[in-house]
């Protein structure tokens, strides 16, 4: 790499003739660079000029010397033909459509010094040129060292981009003062120059200037008489300082290929025969070889070219390759040389990454994150890391994975962006990251789709046990409630196995070590919500629920993953819980957390495009400044670009495992009384009325439900026509005759111990008569006078139970001061007695809130429609503020909230939402038969 280091021939001396090189090294090392400019208006044969000196270049540096770097602010008709030669490290075109590509290269340029440096900083070096020495001695003793050959960064139609980008101007000026010691040559093509580009200018050396358009562009360019230039293509000034300028006729190297020997137009062309100053082919070298001497002569051989070579053909090349009326197309020399070029091996180093235009497929990217096909060794990856995605990092010219780790902090992901930014398809591909990464055993999902149908396509991965969504609302009460009750369960089990943390649980399950593991059939599980806001919007009370899973549910391998359109949408206690975030196209930047809100703004409009924080050093960058990123598309590289949904992954996971997570548990739609009895005779929880009257399974656990004594003495039951009110009252009323022996007064003296239960019965349809026989029923009317004269009985019988005055707190607590049956007054439609004044059981209303003295328990049920108006009935009212627990079962929701922020539904027979203060659960009641 000596004189002849970056010297090619382009043309000649239009006085004399003599053959004209171009010379970029740089002026203390007697060359005409490092930099340069061309320029020539439309017609003076710019773009073929650019081709001539690149081609030349090639030919007399091998690729591992010389690299080029080709972009043109158009459509790059100059640069397109040198596609796939191996000197190329990237052809980059179309700048002048997006401003961000242009960011984009230079950002890249930037990249390639700092490399550069590190490169010559660790061979303790000061530039390229030592560095190559350094190399070169080395090699010479059989030690390699990394190559760092030049680098010519070819950028046709500058002056548009600095009519687009004036900044441009001064970062390029900058690139090339600092990238001139690491090789870095710039090479500017315009087809006109203007005083904005003057302090580019003054960094240029060389100037091949030809025909200029006007004179202001002739001065700007360096040579004012370029104005003056006849139109001949190729025709220009090479100045090499103010005094040296040098009149040329470029170099034409597209004009027609024929081999010798080969027939044209029908005559066989002549073989070349050596003249007496033939010169045996030599060495290919870009160093000094002097000639030998001639060898030729009458007595050489001719050599004659072979007529079946090989030549291929471009169609790339500007002004294309001429076509004889056969169709026949005659090559071109410059392409026989490029496609002679083409035939190198060698891979050079790519600075350009695509821009971020397709996504990638989900397989192709987990292939990248593991360093190995997806499929191989399969599950072995057990760390919670789900690729989603690439990162653009033009400054270190990478695009690596774009993760999420959900194994610690991270556990619980929020995906944040605005309408169409592409969540539903970020929520897809994780799950099929993780499919792709992780057995079914290992991980498990769980999702609420309630922005659109496409979170449906996942449905039968393995991995996924339930997707449910608005039209399914059991289905969503179900799936938080299974999920609900397995961080609930795992609190238990966690501390009966011993297990401190997570860690420690993956650790013992998958990864072999010794110790016990709670046998509840579920890894690491996660709740997908797509439209965090609909879900609130629509239940409240589910809402609740799963903010408890976002809180508590991390430290027993329950994660959320929840879509929104703006953080503002979560609720404040939760709204830290998220230790891992994605940021798509935000519908207000203020939201960005993750880059400065100035970059945010950035973000294309295009779905799955988003945004992180640089996530290396970089001394000039703000280290909130944003990196570009593109979600993956949830499918295989083997179907087209366009499909989005997930049945290859179906496909492909369901070929490598059997196995399936565990599908959401739902309610039957009858459940019947002896059921109910046999969960609760194993059920050995505390606190929650165990062994009491159990009469529905709640949906959180699927346990029993019961009348839990020690809490609230009573009980309200609203609900449309044929919802299962009076089923309910059927199913308490059986509950009472298996736990109490009988207490009526007709009834025999119950055993010791056991004890008794009394019934009086408001049943104006008369449907439960039958439901406890006589030696139970106290009482039972069936109308207002009936009904009358009952609670006058009852008022009575409850006044004598009442404490008299002096006792003791352990009298008080013992409640010693009489004996007999619980009484439990049942009341059936409780909207056909008169309200207000008029109420036949106002003389009972006085012990709703003493019940616990006199032992009353009161069960009403009551008609749902002007629930509102409820308040005006004097029973309801004191129950009301008793707090007694309310099932509301099928409903009308437009009657606005019964109790605090929970509303009615629709809901299947028997089904309710069972509230409790401010707290609610959907039970299935247990089905009894009731009398028609």
């Amino acid at each position: 790499m000596g004189r002849s280091r970056l010297r090619a021939p382009f043309g000649n001396r239009s006085d004399n003739g003599e053959l004209l090189f171009l010379d970029m090294k740089s002026l203390d090392e007697g060359g005409d660079g490092p930099h340069g400019v061309m320029s020539g208006t439309t017609g003076s044969g710019k773009s073929t000029l650019v081709r001539t000196v690149i081609e030349s270049l090639m030919l007399s540096h091998p690729p591992e010397e010389l690299q080029f770097v080709l972009a043109d602010l158009k459509g790059g008709s100059a640069v397109k033909p040198f596609a796939g030669v191996p000197h190329v490290s990237r052809i980059i075109t179309d700048l002048e459509e997006d401003q961000a590509l242009m960011e984009r290269f230079l950002d890249a340029l930037w990249g390639e010094i700092a490399r550069r440096k590190a490169i010559c900083d660790s061979a303790g070096v000061d530039d390229a040129k030592e560095y190559n020495s350094v190399r070169a001695r080395m090699r010479a003793r059989g030690q390699d060292m990394a190559p760092l050959p030049m680098l010519v960064v070819v950028i046709d139609e500058f002056y548009e981009w600095f009519r687009i980008m004036p900044t441009a101007v001064d970062v390029l000026d900058s690139i090339g003062r600092q990238g001139r010691a690491y090789w870095i040559h710039l090479m500017m093509a315009s087809q006109t120059i203007e005083s904005r580009a003057e302090k580019l200018m003054e960094n240029m050396g060389y100037r091949l200037v030809l025909k200029a358009r006007t004179a202001g562009a002739a001065q700007a360019a360096g040579v004012p008489n370029a104005v003056n230039l006849p139109a001949q293509a190729g025709l220009g000034y090479f100045r090499k300082s103010l005094e040296d300028i040098i009149r040329f006729q470029a170099e034409f190297l597209w004009r027609d290929y024929f081999q010798p020997g080969v027939s044209i137009d029908g005559e066989e062309a002549p073989a070349l025969v050596h003249s007496i100053d033939y010169i045996r082919p030599q060495l290919f070298t870009n160093s000094f070889t002097p000639l030998e001497v001639s060898v030729g002569g009458p007595d050489i051989e001719p050599v004659v070219a072979q007529p079946n070579g090989e030549v291929l053909e471009s169609d790339d090349i500007e002004g294309g390759e001429d076509e004889d009326e056969e169709g026949v197309r005659t090559p071109k020399v410059g392409t026989v040389i490029i496609d002679q070029l083409r035939k190198i091996k060698f891979e050079p180093y790519r600075l350009w990454q695509p821009p971020l235009t397709q996504p990638v497929a989900i397989d192709d990217l987990v292939n990248r994150f593991l360093g190995r096909p997806w499929h191989k060794e399969y599950g072995s990856a057990c760390n919670l890391v789900f690729p989603i995605g690439i990162i653009d990092r033009p400054y270190k010219h990478d695009q690596p994975p774009w993760t999420v780790d959900t194994s610690g902090p991270g556990a619980n992901v929020l995906i944040l962006g605005a309408g169409g930014s592409g969540k539903t398809t970020a929520l897809q591909t994780l799950i099929c990251s993780a499919a792709l990464t992780h057995t079914p055993q290992q991980v498990q999902f769980y999702c609420l789709a309630y922005s659109s149908t496409a979170l449906t396509t996942v449905s039968r991965i393995p991995h996924v046990g339930e997707v449910a969504g608005p039209t399914d609302p059991y289905g969503v009460r179900r799936t938080v409630a299974e999920l609900l009750a397995l961080v609930r369960e795992r609190k238990r089990s966690f501390l009966e196995c011993g297990i401190a943390s997570m860690e420690m649980f993956r650790r013992r399950k998958f990864g072999g070590e010794a110790g016990p593991v709670p046998d509840d059939g579920f890894g690491d599980v996660y709740l997908v919500i797509d439209n965090y806001r609909a879900l609130a919007e629509e239940n409240e009370v589910l809402i609740e629920q799963v903010n408890v899973i976002i809180n508590q549910g991390p430290s027993f391998g329950v994660h959320v993953v929840v879509t929104a359109d703006r953080e503002s949408e979560l609720r404040p206690p939760v709204r830290s819980g998220f230790g891992s975030r994605i940021e798509l196209r935000l519908a207000a930047v203020e939201d960005a957390k993750l880059v400065r809100s100035r970059f945010a703004k950035d973000v294309p409009v295009k779905p799955g495009r988003g945004m992180v924080a640089v996530n290396y050093v970089r001394l000039d960058s703000d280290p909130q400044a944003g990196l570009h990123t593109l979600v993956a598309r949830p499918a295989l590289g083997s179907t087209p670009d366009n499909v989005f949904e997930c049945d290859s992954v179906v496909a492909a996971v369901s070929r490598l495992t059997s196995a399936q997570a565990p599908p959401v548990r739902r309610l039957p739609a009858r459940f019947g009384v002896e059921q109910v009895r046999e969960l609760a005779s194993r059920d050995t929880r505390q606190g929650v009325g165990a062994g009491g009257i159990a009469w529905a399974i709640s949906e959180l656990d699927l346990a029993p439900v019961y009348l839990n004594f020690a809490e609230n003495s009573h009980l309200m039951v609203t609900g449309r026509r044929e919802c299962g009110r009076t089923t309910t009252l059927a199913t308490i009323m059986s509950e009472i005759g298996r736990l109490y022996a009988p207490g009526a007064s007709s009834a025999p003296p119950p055993a010791p111990g056991r004890p008794s239960a009394q019934v009086w019965l408001v049943d104006p349809r008369r449907q439960l008569l039958t439901a406890l026989g006589s030696d139970y029923v106290e009482r039972f009317a069936y109308n207002l006078d009936g009904v009358v004269a009952m609670m006058g009985e009852l008022a009575a019988a409850l006044a004598g139970r009442e404490p008299p005055p002096g006792l003791s707190a352990e009298e008080l607590l013992s409640r010693s001061w009489w004996s007999g049956p619980e009484i439990f007054l049942i009341v059936d439609d409780i909207q056909q007695l008169p309200p207000g004044f008029d109420s036949p059981l106002h003389k009972a209303v006085p012990f709703v809130n003493r019940a616990a003295d006199v032992g009353l328990h009161v069960i009403v049920t009551r008609t749902f429609g002007g629930w509102s108006s409820a308040g005006s009935d004097p029973m309801l009212r004191a129950l009301h503020q008793a707090n007694a627990p309310l099932l509301v079962m099928d409903a009308d929701p437009d009657e606005g909230f019964i109790r605090g922020k929970m509303k009615g539904g629709p809901l299947p027979r028997g089904r309710g939402l069972l509230m409790a203060e401010d707290t609610g659960v959907f039970v299935q009641v247990a089905a009894t038969e009731v009398r028609r």
